[in-house]
Parts: C-alpha cells; structure tokens; sequence
C-alpha cells in the first residue's frame, strides 16, 4: 500500500515535470483543481478573490468577476497539465491547455489575467495586446494581484479589500 502512495505522489511531482490532466475545477482565475491536484497557472496573475476595480462609475469585486468569466470558459472541462514547480502554498505550478489552446494565454489575451513576468514572459505580448484593446480588466482600474497582496500583507488594506 505503502508503495501504491509513493507512487501517486511521485506522479504529481513537479521536479519529474509530470503531466497530469483531469477535469477542470476553477478556485479562483489562476488556480484550478486538475482532477484531484491543486495547480497554479504558470506565468500569469489574476486578480484576487475581494480585489476591488474601479469601473469608472462604481467598484466591484473583480476577483470574482473574472473568476466567473474563467468559471464559464473552463468549468468541467479536460485539461492536459505539464507541471513545472511548486509554489510555497504547496501548489503546482503548471502549463494547461483543453483542446490543445494554452489556457494561460486565453487568460491574458481575454484580459482575464495579466502576464506574471516575475515567472515567465510567455505572455507579456498577449498582456500588451489585450492592455491596447481595453480588454477584460484593462477597461478597469485596478492594482495589479500582486501589488494588491503586498498591500494587504503590509495592512495597507484590510483583506476582502
């Protein structure tokens, strides 16, 4: 039995750049459950679950509005996973695709996400395109994720905010 594990956990190891699939669970925009695994999206940044934007007009919660836009995209569907890492959360970090289109630039291309370049530049042409098209969260105003994280690990501002 004991062997039977070791292997299971051995084929979701990110060192051995396992692939992995199954259907589509979506967590938040950048974080979906593959089957029974936890990945995080390779090379973009999406906004946080009670992130606020700024319409113009009025504030909303872009977090779960671009969450429901990837929920409508991807929600049930087949993944094909390549893993790359792991993140400090215990996550997979991983490259999916469904029917052969690279999830991740869907994301950034529909303005869903932006181009995580701390991790990859993959995607920052997709971002540039889809910023000059006021696409998705480019029609907003809104502090990139990962600036939003600092700022509420610092206390600059409370969570949900």
């Amino acid at each position: 039995m004991r062997f039977i594990l070791a292997l299971l956990l051995a084929s979701f190891s990110p060192a051995a750049s396992a692939a992995l699939e199954g259907p589509i669970h979506v967590i938040d925009a950048d974080t979906f459950d593959v089957g029974q695994v936890r990945v995080r999206l390779h090379g973009i940044d999406a906004p946080e679950l009670g992130q606020p934007c700024n319409t113009g007009t009025q504030q909303m919660d872009c977090g779960r509005w671009a969450k429901a836009a990837v929920q409508a995209l991807y929600e049930g569907q087949h993944a094909q996973c390549t893993a790359h890492d792991r993140d400090r959360y215990g996550r997979v970090v991983a490259s999916c695709a469904t029917g052969g289109a690279d999830i991740g630039m869907v994301l950034v291309d529909q303005g869903l996400a932006r181009a995580y370049l701390r991790y990859s530049d993959r995607y920052a042409l997709a971002e540039k395109a889809a910023a000059l098209a006021g696409q998705g969260l480019w029609a907003f105003e809104i502090m990139s994720p990962e600036s939003h994280r600092a700022a509420r690990r610092s206390g600059q501002i409370q969570p949900g905010r």
